[in-house]
C-alpha cells in the first residue's frame, strides 16, 4: 500500500457510516456528530467531524487528545496494525463517500513550533476533559457560566471548550476560566484563550496561553458550506451564532484587534463568497471592515441603552429571529426554550 492509498482513505472514507454500525451518534452541527464512545461508553464524549481533510473522530476520555482518522478507528476497534487496517478499508480503491467540503485557504502560524502546538493541544484537551467532571467545583463553575451565557452543552462539545484554573497577573491570583482552543484546518490547536468566569473587577477578562498566535477564530465545520460569510466579533458571539446553525459561513475576529495579517486573510477568504456581512459592536469599525471586504456592515443594536450583541440576543432567545431577519437566511439550531423544555426538567445539563 502506498502513501497515496492512506491519504485517499483519510480524506474520503465515509467514517460516519462505519461509526453508525458501532454506536448511535446524532447530528449536532452542520458536519458534526456526537454520541457514546464505542470504545469506552459515556454520553456525548465521542465526537465525529467532517473536515477539509476528511472525517475525524475523538473521544474526550480515551484518546490522547488527538483527532483520529478512519484508519486509526479500525486499528483501535479491530486490533489491527496500520497495514492491516488500510487493507480492510480497501486501500486506494473507491469506498462509500460523502461530498468533501470545499478547502478554505489558511495560513500557517509564523514562528510557532510543533512543540508549542503540542503543549497548547494538551492544555486544551486536559481542560475539555475536566469540564465534564460532575464532582469538580471548578468544572461546575465554568459550566454554570456557559449556561448563563446561553451556550448549550452540544456547543461546548463541538468547540471543545474546557475548564481550568489560570493565574491572572493583574489580579495576582488564580481564577476559574473557560478554555477556548483555536483550531486550524487540520484540527491542530494553534492558540488557547482563557476567559475568566468569576466576574472579578480587579482582574483581566481573558488571557492567552503562552505561545498562542493572534489569529482569527473559526471552526472547520462552519466554513466552506454556503455562499455567504458572516464576520463577527469575539469567540462567544461566534459560538452563539454557530449554535443557531444559520445558513452562513462564520469567522470571528477573536478577542483582539485585527492585525494587518488577519485583515489580509479575511480579504483573501472573503473573495470566495457571493455576499459578505460584518457584524461588530462599533458601527464605524464594522463599516471600515465591510468596506475592506466589499461587504455589508451591521452593528449590535441598542435597546434600553444596552448593547445587544449576538450572545446577549442568544441569552434572550432572540438570536434565531434576529439572524433570519437581518441576513435573510434560515436557522436550524436549537432555541434555548426548546432545549430547556426537552432537557432541563430532567436535569440533563451536559454529557
Amino acid at each position: 500500500m502506498s502513501n497515496f492509498d492512506a491519504d485517499y482513505i483519510q480524506r474520503t472514507f465515509d467514517l460516519l457510516s462505519l461509526v453508525e454500525r458501532d454506536t448511535h451518534v446524532r447530528k449536532v452541527g452542520a458536519n458534526w456528530y456526537a454520541g457514546p464512545c464505542p470504545f469506552c461508553g459515556g454520553t456525548d464524549r465521542f465526537v465525529l467531524k467532517q473536515t477539509a481533510d476528511g472525517w475525524r473522530w475523538l473521544c474526550r476520555h480515551c484518546t490522547d487528545g488527538q483527532y483520529q482518522d478512519a484508519i486509526d478507528y479500525i486499528q483501535r476497534r479491530d486490533g489491527l496494525d496500520f497495514k492491516e487496517a488500510l487493507e480492510r478499508l480497501g486501500g486506494g480503491k473507491p469506498s462509500p463517500l460523502r461530498a468533501e467540503p470545499e478547502r478554505t485557504a489558511e495560513p500557517e502560524p509564523q514562528g510557532q513550533t510543533q512543540e508549542t502546538r503540542e503543549r497548547l493541544k494538551q492544555i486544551a484537551f486536559d481542560a475539555s476533559r475536566r469540564i465534564d467532571l460532575d464532582d469538580d467545583p471548578l468544572a461546575q463553575t465554568v459550566r454554570n457560566y456557559l449556561h448563563g451565557r446561553g451556550l448549550l452543552p452540544p456547543t461546548w462539545q463541538f468547540a471543545l471548550l474546557g475548564a481550568a484554573e489560570v493565574y491572572d497577573p493583574k489580579a495576582g491570583r488564580k481564577r476559574p476560566a473557560a478554555v477556548i482552543p483555536y483550531f486550524n484546518r487540520r484540527l491542530e490547536v494553534r492558540a488557547v484563550k482563557f476567559r475568566f468566569v468569576d466576574g472579578a473587577s480587579d482582574g483581566l477578562r481573558y488571557i492567552a496561553a503562552k505561545g498562542s498566535v493572534n489569529d482569527l477564530y473559526w471552526l472547520p465545520e462552519e466554513v466552506g458550506r454556503f455562499e455567504r460569510l458572516l464576520v463577527v466579533e469575539g469567540e462567544l458571539n461566534y459560538l452563539s451564532l454557530a449554535q443557531t446553525l444559520p445558513e452562513l459561513d462564520l469567522i470571528s475576529t477573536g478577542s483582539q484587534s485585527l492585525t494587518a495579517e488577519m485583515q489580509e486573510v479575511l480579504q483573501k477568504v472573503s473573495r470566495r463568497y457571493r455576499r459578505v456581512f460584518v457584524w461588530l459592536d462599533d458601527g464605524d469599525r464594522s463599516a471600515k471592515l465591510a468596506l475592506l471586504l466589499r461587504g455589508k456592515a451591521f452593528k449590535s443594536p441598542l435597546m434600553d441603552g444596552q448593547k445587544w450583541d449576538a450572545n446577549r440576543l442568544l441569552q434572550a432567545d432572540m438570536l434565531n429571529e434576529f439572524v433570519e431577519k437581518a441576513f435573510s437566511v434560515p436557522c436550524h439550531g436549537w432555541r434555548l426554550s426548546d432545549w430547556r423544555a426537552q432537557y432541563e426538567p430532567q436535569g440533563v445539563m451536559h454529557g
